[in-house]
C-alpha cells in the first residue's frame, strides 16, 4: 500500500498536521502517490481516526466540546422548531464555548510537546519517525507517572 491505514505506522507528524488542515495528502507514504478516490481518502481518515478513538478514547476537552455542541443543538431546535427565537442567542454563547474547548485541546504544540516527552524520558522523540500510537503512549505514561 502507498499510504497510511493505521496509527501503528501513521508518523504523528502526518496525523497532527491532517487534524488542523485535513490534508489528506498526509496520509500518502510517497509524496508522488495518489489516493484512490476522495471517498477511499474519507473512509480512510475515518477508520484511523476510530482506531485512536477506541485506543485512547476521547480527551476531556473533546468531551467538553460535544456537551457544548448537543447544549448548542438542543438551544436551536428550541429557537426555529419551537419558536422561542431568543434561545438563538443562548446557542450562538454554547458554539463559542465548543469552540473553545477545541482551540484548548489544540494548544498543545507538537514540536514543545515532543521536547518535554524527550526531557522526561531521556531520549529524542522525532515526530516525523514515531507513530501516533507509540506517540500517544509516551504521552498516557508519561501523564500516569507525574500524577
Amino acid at each position: 500500500m502507498n499510504y497510511y491505514n493505521s496509527i501503528t505506522e501513521l508518523p504523528i507528524y502526518n496525523f497532527d498536521v491532517l487534524c488542523k488542515t485535513g490534508d489528506f495528502t498526509y496520509l500518502l507514504k510517497d509524496g508522488n502517490d495518489k489516493l484512490p478516490t476522495e471517498l477511499d481518502e474519507v473512509k480512510l481518515w475515518s477508520d484511523i481516526y476510530n482506531e485512536f478513538l477506541d485506543t485512547f478514547g476521547l480527551s476531556d476537552n473533546f468531551k467538553k466540546y460535544l456537551k457544548y455542541r448537543h447544549k448548542a443543538t438542543q438551544l436551536y431546535k428550541e429557537a426555529y422548531v419551537d419558536g422561542k427565537k431568543h434561545k438563538i442567542t443562548f446557542a450562538k454563547l454554547a458554539d463559542l464555548k465548543a469552540i473553545d474547548a477545541i482551540k484548548e485541546s489544540n494548544e498543545g504544540d507538537l514540536s514543545r510537546t515532543s521536547a518535554s516527552l524527550s526531557k522526561f524520558y531521556g531520549f529524542r522523540i522525532n515526530p516525523l519517525e514515531i507513530s501516533v500510537k507509540e506517540y500517544y503512549s509516551y504521552v498516557y505514561q508519561a501523564q500516569k507517572e507525574n500524577g
